[in-house]
């Protein structure tokens, strides 16, 4: 049971330094997916790696853009009522 947290330890410092890559150094797909290779993940544990973390980048991002979106509208529908006068 300890090496399974172990594990999991290490596969989420594995997620952490991918998300790290993409989103703070802004490195490409590519280049990640040769780090991971380098760490001895095969082909297709990198590409699931950095599937699940792109995929958790988008939901952020489209949170954000959604959440920019209801604040304009609330910022210019106040707006707007105010000039009806």
């Amino acid at each position: 049971m300890e090496e399974n947290n172990d594990q999991k330890l290490s596969m989420n410092q594995i997620y952490e330094q991918v998300t790290t890559l993409l989103v703070k150094e802004n490195k490409s797909i590519h280049e990640v997916r040769e780090y991971l290779l380098e760490l001895g993940l095969t082909e297709e544990g990198s590409q699931t790696i950095i599937g699940n973390v792109a995929k958790q980048i988008d939901k952020v991002r489209e949170a954000k853009s959604n959440k920019d979106i209801m604040y304009g509208l609330l910022w210019g529908g106040g707006r707007g009522a105010s000039n009806l006068d």
